[in-house]
């Protein structure tokens, strides 16, 4: 069948008002939930008016039924959001080896400005702008021809990679830059939007429109998972950018360059042979995966986009299908000897290359142009004084060679205060500064995300960790039976490792609590959280007096939606969610975490408990559910991590965000103070992220570099063995 524009249009207004009735749904699903009561009949009614919406929510099964005990439901009858059936077990959570289920937490669930539970918040709406729009408007800038075409190039690789339209937030800074090209007016660039909002694709273009005129770009990211995930959607683009040339029909006028990509961090080796030679292998006996090579999984940009790229015996780097990739580098060796037009790094990577006795630091910084801090929010207090004076290096060691000004772009989705950031970290004035404020009402439309936090507090009988593993559980059942992913991010590897082994080897494989033998089995702890299970307790002496609470019962957690099945009378069950279950950190190899990453987004793995590895910038729009275990060491790390989740239709852009909080007072007080709970979800109430710039040591560290780099430039050597 095949769709008109205009029906696509109707279809996704049409899904959108599906998404916005059901988010108000899960809202008043929550104040009923609170009250011990399921939705009505007439409370659906009174939010979903239109018989075609309500129809497609039902559809969806959106809708499942709030009790599963037949005509006995001690809790009422009614109906749940989907959303609903966890929160619901995530706010009664109760534990049961004694004479009554004890609560395990207290709880806050975060309000709006009106006082409805959560928040919501405008997404941008990327049909706003259509890229055939976008480049008549650029053809009809007053400016010269190469400027024009080139930005043209790049739009047109855009479509060619099925972005046929973009954001009015996006239009303006490609506008933007384009204007001041034109110009040549030395402008810097904070892009400061929540994620999901299409900040890649912004400095993507101003990467791929220098590649084109002869300039170089380096993006310095953070974290390298991150840079992994980000190198994989630049390396299409750029793929797409050199299709587009091979078809432009004025290249003998223009003569634009070919853009190429080189991706280098602590994990590439010098070069090809030394790595052969490390591992004491010969070259003809040579075809890896270029993931054993380089530690990161790069996928081929053309053809099958999972197809994994390897590497022959000569350094050619090729799809499985045989195309060769040969305008990607990825040893160290290439910075230099390949010149890429685009340098994924980091600032470790870009410092030692410029201290390397062996490194050119001209011909490194020939022609480098435009420097990107992406997800720059993380470079305060000394870190961000290390920057700030890396910067100023930089800035000044080019203009002294190259007699020009650098660019630079930061991009984050927590700045609070962008523009006093950006004066801190780069050392430049306001007024060179061009920066679009997301929340303008121009760039508002009918597309919002649902953010719902919770804050759990331990009652005093518990710990945090146990809290924690009972809400990975009732989540990782949820997950299972919602079709559904999850992420729970915890900030130290050694308590990753803890609450990994406690979940899969303890309670899913041998059985979590020291229950008289004939009771204890794998995954006792779920399975005595249903009635089926209570039920048998009860027939044990010790248990005859139990009393039980129906809303902390998970029996809609285990009960497939769709067909009705329990989950517990499958075969082999806890292996089932065993498998589902997986933690992804840093002690475990490159090519593990790139695996588990693969397989979390593909779903085959429906929760990942991970360390901040996957806190920035990577796209996995489908994820619902993410869980804090304890407070971030800063703030804006619950923002930045809630930001994971929900950001496509599929999950209906609601994100169940979960905090658990330990029981000590900095903690605790954000159950109770309220102005200090809203600023983990609220960036205004942050404080302007600190750049320490004043620390002694730190400005003495890099006027030493200074005097090095100055007798590198001198053909001096600065080769200490000591060092």
């Amino acid at each position: 069948m095949q769709f008109t524009d205009s029906d696509l249009n109707n279809y996704s207004a049409f899904r959108n008002a599906v998404i916005n009735a059901y988010q108000d749904l899960v809202r008043l699903d929550i104040d009923r939930i609170i009250n011990n009561r399921c939705l009505s009949s007439d409370d659906i009614s009174s939010v979903v008016k239109d018989t075609n919406i309500l129809q497609s929510i039902l559809r969806n099964e959106l809708l499942v039924p709030c009790c599963y005990a037949g005509s006995q439901c001690p809790c009422g009858n009614g109906f749940r959001t989907y959303h609903g059936v966890l929160i619901k077990s995530l706010l009664n959570l109760k534990f049961y080896p004694f004479n009554e289920y004890m609560p395990l937490v207290e709880y806050e669930i975060l309000r709006d400005n009106s006082g409805q539970p959560g928040i919501k918040e405008f997404r941008h709406d990327i049909k706003q702008v259509r890229i055939n729009d976008l480049i008549q408007k650029i053809e009809n800038m007053n400016c010269s021809s190469k400027i024009k075409e080139a930005a043209k190039i790049v739009l047109n690789a855009f479509v060619e990679a099925d972005i046929s339209s973009v954001s009015r937030y996006q239009e303006d800074y490609i506008i933007s830059y384009v204007i001041n090209r034109c110009a040549n007016s030395q402008k810097h660039y904070v892009i400061d939007a929540p994620t999901g909002s299409g900040k890649t694709l912004i400095f993507a273009f101003m990467a791929l429109f220098e590649s084109l005129l002869g300039n170089r770009t380096i993006i310095i990211y953070p974290r390298k998972q991150l840079a992994e995930d980000q190198a994989n959607t630049l390396l299409r683009y750029v793929y797409h950018v050199r299709n587009a040339l091979n078809t432009y029909k004025w290249s003998h006028i223009f003569n634009f360059n070919t853009p190429s990509i080189s991706i280098v961090d602590g994990d590439h080796p010098n070069n090809l042979s030394s790595y052969l030679r490390n591992r004491g292998m010969s070259g003809s006996q040579q075809r890896l995966p270029l993931s054993d090579v380089i530690k990161k999984s790069l996928k081929c940009p053309s053809g099958n986009a999972n197809a994994d790229l390897y590497i022959d015996s000569n350094g050619a780097i090729k799809c499985s299908n045989g195309d060769v990739v040969d305008y990607l580098y990825v040893f160290k060796d290439d910075l230099i000897d390949k010149q890429p037009s685009i340098i994924i790094t980091n600032r470790y990577i870009v410092l030692t290359r410029l201290l390397h006795k062996k490194v050119d630091i001209k011909k490194l910084l020939r022609n480098v142009k435009l420097v990107i801090f992406d997800e720059a929010h993380v470079y305060i207090n000394l870190e961000g004084g290390d920057t700030a004076f890396l910067i100023r290096n930089l800035r000044n060691l080019v203009n002294d060679l190259f007699n020009y000004d650098l660019t630079f772009i930061l991009s984050s989705a927590t700045i609070p205060d962008p523009l006093g950031y950006a004066v801190d970290l780069l050392g430049i004035n306001r007024s060179s500064i061009v920066h679009f404020n997301f929340n303008d009402p121009k760039y508002s439309s009918n597309i919002t995300r649902l953010i719902i936090p919770i804050l759990l507090l331990p009652t005093p009988s518990f710990s945090a960790e146990t809290v924690a593993q009972f809400v990975a559980l009732a989540t990782l059942l949820w997950a299972h039976n919602y079709h559904a992913k999850a992420l729970m991010f915890v900030d130290s590897r050694e308590e990753v490792s803890r609450l990994r082994h406690y979940l899969k080897e303890v309670i899913l494989s041998r059985g979590g609590i020291d229950y008289p033998s004939n009771l204890r089995q794998p995954g006792d702890l779920i399975i005595y959280h249903t009635s089926q299970g209570i039920n048998n307790l009860m027939q044990h002496p010790r248990y005859l007096n139990y009393t039980v609470d129906c809303n902390a019962l998970w029996d809609d957690l285990v009960i497939d939606p769709n067909n009705k099945t329990n989950l517990l009378n499958e075969p082999g069950w806890t292996n089932i969610l065993n498998n589902e279950l997986e933690a992804h950190y840093a002690w475990i190899t490159g090519p593990q975490r790139t695996q588990l990453f693969d397989q979390f987004k593909n779903g085959n793995i429906k929760m990942l408990i991970s360390t901040s590895t996957l806190e920035l910038g990577i796209d996995i729009p489908d994820v619902s559910v993410i869980i804090q275990y304890k407070l971030p060491f800063r703030r804006e790390s619950f923002i930045q991590r809630l930001g994971r989740a929900g950001r496509n239709p599929e999950s209906y852009r609601i994100v169940i965000g979960v905090l658990i909080l330990s029981q000590s007072p900095t903690s605790a007080a954000y159950m109770y103070e309220p102005d200090l709970a809203q600023s983990l979800v609220d960036i205004s109430k942050l404080p302007k992220l600190p750049v320490n710039i004043n620390n002694y040591k730190l400005r003495l560290k890099h006027e030493f570099y200074k005097l090095l780099i100055n007798r590198k430039l001198k053909g001096k050597d600065t080769y200490y063995p000591r060092w």
